[in-house]
């Protein structure tokens, strides 16, 4: 019969305590332990192998969802390391919203993240290179400087998602650490598997596998780092320390805003693991306030706020929710979080409206989630009195759950799998002693060996299946966004970014019976997007396109007007504006050949709705109807003309003429 372990509660001889230097005493024996699975090297190397199995398959995928906005639409990150002075002075999407003509951030408060984005403009510099430019016009050569451009594009887009993996990798070794010499000191396997489960976990596909997201990787990199030296710092009082906490202090701000939670995440670490009373384990804080006033400082310098608050439910999503139902989503919300941590599946890249209804105080669902954090809230903080390393986990849980809950501030979507990332550190420590205890109750060695270490096979075989197909779902926009339209089936963006996706397998397509077999699919998802959201303008834009290209140009028109009372400045709405206009003008230019200048004008009129800013279309209705003596409707067609171009030739000598036949009429 094998021997029996040692159960946690029996004392256990105790090594005498170092004094002076102490830290640097146990990191150099750490240095010199013996190189096996229960050492740190040997655990991080498992760490390590993982990571790179479960998430090699993303080294070969392209842009997907955010990328191609914070990245290739970026000015500053295609300038390289010459941009990064503006990527620190703006909002991280100031390039793009800009290009979009919108007038102010679509989110409360901003959005300051430029630690991540000055990593892309670094890569820029050495990996990147310019678009070829495209000197011959022939088509053959068009074709071979654009193919050119693209692997371009696709090489340093498959050294980014190195770059994600291989510091989501070191994340989870810092972390090890942190576990390893804190937070399970005592219980070492506890550590590992907390740091295991954390790498395993596929909600966190999301964040590795959209470059985008290397933010959220950053950020809990330079928190882990912040905690580690500061408890070297309250342990030996070098100041080496506290200026290294202080600086990845700001560093973990700069990635994203969770930074904020050293606040309490410090205090809360020394009051756990160093026994610091709480008026010790506070006033250890105060120094750390030096670093977030100066990013408040570069935030505020950086981002433009206030003015009027946003209506949109596309980025307000609790607007259209009365009070009740905004509480009563927002509390279902969490159990949601909770039921994706213990299960993570289906996974979906959306969750923006209407992917999750509001509910109000009779949902059942409501009620079970109010009872569960109600009960984990009251256990934390029992547990946190007593020192439990529990009440440490649920509290690291509710810290960095707390600042994506919109319940501090409106984020811009009910949820988001990325969102977790940070608080999925609790469930994994929490998850992880469990296993730990299960281990240590069991009869004998071998049993807990055969029972934990079956339970963690399973685990690490689910999980990586799960997570190597998720990784291919976010290969490429086009894949992510038909898989994802079937599991986020009622979300605006969703079925609009599968429509998008259609028109561009559409495009890849060479027969016109399988492209246009592509635009009706994306009509379908289209119009599922704007049956839930009728003003949503980009669904608009789409199906308009896809109407011309099926030949359907009275659908396309309506769109089109759809977009020009909705959105009458947006970027892309001149390709529809002009693909419309283009053929109305055409027919109306065909009539007015035929002398039909009553058919030529309707078909002008149909053009110049399509794009009312097009003068030489304004200019073509004029002539019509002064054709037909029409000189009032040819003189007010001409102002509007004028007004949006004032040199208009053809315009300016038809006007004179417009107002000779006026004044004959009324003289």
């Amino acid at each position: 019969m094998s021997k029996k372990k040692p159960v946690s509660n029996v004392p256990q001889p105790q090594p005498a305590k170092v004094q002076a230097a102490a830290p640097e005493v146990v990191s150099k024996v750490k240095e010199n332990e013996p190189f096996t699975l229960f050492s740190f090297k040997g655990q991080a190397l498992i760490l390590a192998l993982i990571g790179l199995i479960f998430y090699a398959n993303t080294f070969s995928s392209s842009w997907a969802y955010d990328d191609l906005l914070v990245i290739k639409q970026n000015e500053y990150v295609m300038q390289g390391m010459s941009g990064i002075p503006k990527l620190l002075a703006t909002d991280a999407f100031e390039s793009y919203t800009r290009k979009q003509n919108e007038k102010a951030n679509q989110l409360t408060g901003g959005r300051y993240r430029p630690l991540s984005m000055v990593t892309f403009a670094i890569e820029q510099t050495f990996f990147g290179s310019k678009d070829v430019a495209i000197t011959d016009t022939s088509a053959v050569a068009r074709k071979l400087v654009e193919t050119a451009n693209k692997k371009a594009e696709e090489r340093i887009m498959h050294i980014r998602h190195v770059v994600n993996v291989l510091l989501y990798i070191f994340s989870a070794i810092v972390l090890l650490r942190f576990l390893r010499g804190t937070v399970f000191k005592k219980l070492p396997l506890a550590a590992f598997l907390t740091a295991l489960i954390f790498v395993i976990h596929p909600i966190h596909t999301e964040v590795v596998a959209n470059i985008k997201s290397r933010d959220e990787i950053m950020s809990l990199l330079f928190i882990t780092l912040t905690l580690l030296s500061a408890l070297d710092y309250f342990d030996t009082k070098n100041k080496k320390y506290l200026f290294y906490s202080c600086l990845y202090t700001l560093l973990a701000l700069l990635s994203k805003e969770y930074g904020i939670v050293l606040v309490f995440l410090i205090p809360l670490t020394l009051y756990m693991f160093r026994d610091a009373k709480p008026k010790e384990a506070f006033g250890a804080v105060y120094i750390y306030f030096a670093p977030i006033a100066l990013y408040g400082i570069m935030r505020m310098s950086s981002v433009v706020t206030g003015g009027e608050p946003n209506t949109d439910v596309m980025n307000n999503p609790y607007i259209l929710a009365s009070v009740p139902q905004k509480i009563a989503t927002i509390v279902t919300v969490l159990l949601l979080y909770v039921k994706l941590l213990f299960f993570p599946h289906p996974l979906t890249s959306d969750y923006t409206f209407n992917q999750v209804p509001y509910v109000d105080f009779s949902s059942p669902l409501f009620w079970a989630s109010l009872a569960l954090h109600a009960g984990l809230v009251f256990m934390m903080i029992k547990w946190l009195k007593e020192r439990h390393v529990l009440g440490y986990a649920l509290a690291t849980y509710f810290l960095y759950l707390g600042l994506v809950s919109n319940i501090v501030v409106n984020i811009g979507s009910p949820m988001g799998e990325r969102l977790v990332y940070h608080s999925s550190l609790g469930f994994a420590m929490i998850l992880g002693w469990a296993l730990a205890q299960l281990y240590q109750k069991m009869s004998s060695e071998i049993a807990g060996k055969a029972v934990v270490g079956g339970l963690m096979l399973v685990l690490v075989g689910a999980s990586g299946f799960k997570t190597i197909t998720r990784n291919h779902d976010w290969s490429a926009n086009k894949i992510l966004f038909l898989k994802d339209a079937q599991t986020a089936t009622n979300s605006v963006i969703a079925n609009t970014n599968a429509g998008m996706a259609c028109i561009e397998w559409a495009d890849g397509e060479t027969t016109d019976s399988a492209q246009k077999n592509w635009y009706r699919k994306a009509v379908k998802y289209l119009d599922k997007a704007i049956s839930i959201n009728n003003e949503y303008v980009v669904a608009h834009l789409n199906r308009g396109v896809c109407y011309v290209k099926l030949g359907d140009m009275e659908a396309a028109a309506a769109d089109c007007d759809s977009v020009q009372k909705m959105f009458p400045d947006h970027p892309n709405g001149v390709f529809l504006a002009y693909l419309v206009s283009d053929y109305y003008n055409r027919l109306g230019l065909a009539a007015a050949n035929q002398n039909n200048q009553p058919e030529a004008i309707k078909y002008y009129i149909k053009a110049s709705y399509a794009w009312p800013s097009n003068a030489d279309i304004m200019y073509n209705l004029a002539y019509a109807y002064c054709k037909t003596g029409e000189f009032q409707s040819a003189y007010a067609t001409l102002q509007r003309a004028l007004a949006n171009k004032p040199d208009h030739a053809k315009c300016k000598e038809l006007m004179n003429i417009v107002k000779a036949g006026l004044d004959q009429k009324h003289p």
